[in-house]
């Protein structure tokens, strides 16, 4: 009785220190924000101003808007059932206003760890800041299982969502079985919450992702009229085999799929692009489809396979893409050289922040004129890789 008793105090006071917490936080987020639009007031002379001490080289000088941001596009009909999902998703964040009821013109999805906080922190700060450009409605969503960690961890997570309003959290296990539970919930969760997106971003929360290179010319390829399209680093249909060895990683059961030998086409996960459309027919497939934790080869090959594959359309982006994050920094540290990678991993946050000054050091003459520089310029420094 007398530990319980002690535990409970702890409890009131973490609880207590975690309100305090909360309050100093949403206090600084605002002082921020004040000195934002203050500076933006002063108009573009201060953008001008700024962006003259930043060196652009190899992009072009694009300085008219991407035609795609001005193209008129369909929202996606959700796929409204009242059926249980069968892998059992329900949430302990469902965070419904995350996207707002504005038109969204890119949506990115992270698939994240509970414990990386320092990685998400990260990312907010740098490719997946909504407030990257002027004119651009960016909306970032983390999809998280939940943690196996004691009631300080999920305090912690429950304040970070507090703090940023982009935590969306299932009530399964987060681990490397659950994973295609994890990008099934994200389908469930746009098809249900954002609708009104352009265009979807999947990537996981140890990958940089130029996002000024995704949005003037990855997504300028895409045609106006796209449908059911995916744009990532694709693996042919029979060129994967699936694993029956017990031993490996992406071992499958011989009972599941017993009939094939190769995966379908399919998306590594990694960095996924794809139209909105997708979402309510890859949502719809999945009530119907035998579970398999390989999630990039079930969500992005079973599933459109699932559906009829000849009315999707898979885009290969992997000659812009790299799996190696000593190559990704060895690019982006010669400023010099011509940046081909938009994405690839990093080993941590450090090489995270490293790639994003190198990524601002070096944007076109229309990125320099719609970014939110007076955020920018105080994370530039020197670009030192």
């Amino acid at each position: 009785m007398f530990l319980l008793a002690l535990s409970g105090v702890y409890l009131q006071e973490t609880n207590f220190h975690f309100r305090e917490y909360l309050r100093d936080r949403r206090q600084e987020y605002k002082r921020e924000d004040d000195r934002w639009e203050q500076t933006e007031e002063r108009g573009s002379q201060v953008e001008r101003t700024t962006w003259n001490e930043v060196t652009s080289t190899d992009n072009p000088d694009l300085t008219t808007d991407p035609p795609w941001l001005s193209a008129s596009f369909q929202q996606l009909q959700p796929f409204v059932t009242n059926q249980s999902h069968p892998f059992g998703i329900n949430y302990a964040i469902e965070n419904p206003d995350a996207c707002g009821n504005d038109s969204v013109d890119l949506l990115i999805l992270i698939q994240s760890l509970p414990s990386n906080f320092n990685l998400r922190r990260a990312v907010r700060e740098t490719w997946a800041a909504t407030n990257v450009l002027h004119g651009v409605n960016i909306q970032r969503v983390f999809l998280l299982g939940s943690t196996d960690k004691n009631e300080m961890h999920q305090l912690r997570i429950n304040s970070e969502q507090a703090a940023h309003g982009d935590i969306v959290q299932g009530r399964f296990k987060d681990s490397t079985t659950n994973t295609t539970i994890k990008a099934v919930m994200g389908l469930e969760w746009v098809n249900r919450h954002c609708p009104q997106t352009r265009f979807v971003l999947k990537a996981d929360d140890n990958v940089f992702i130029n996002i000024f290179a995704v949005i003037e010319q990855v997504l300028a390829g895409f045609e106006s009229n796209a449908m059911r399209t995916f744009l990532c680093h694709t693996i042919p249909a029979n060129t994967s085999a699936i694993e029956r060895n017990p031993k490996r990683k992406w071992y499958v059961e011989p009972d599941l799929l017993k009939d094939r030998l190769h995966w379908p086409t399919y998306c590594l996960g990694y960095f996924v692009l794809l139209t909105p459309d997708i979402v309510p027919a890859l949502y719809e497939a999945s009530f119907n489809a035998t579970y398999v934790y390989v999630e990039d080869a079930f969500v992005y090959g079973i599933l459109p396979e699932k559906e009829g594959s000849d009315i999707f359309s898979w885009q290969d982006l992997q000659q812009n893409l790299t799996q190696n994050a000593n190559n990704l920094l060895q690019q982006y540290s010669d400023l010099k050289r011509p940046l081909t990678f938009v994405a690839g991993p990093v080993r941590n946050e450090n090489d995270m922040n490293k790639l994003w000054r190198a990524t601002l050091a070096r944007l076109s003459i229309w990125a320099q004129q719609r970014a939110r520089v007076t955020r920018f310029r105080r994370q530039m420094g020197h670009v030192t890789l």
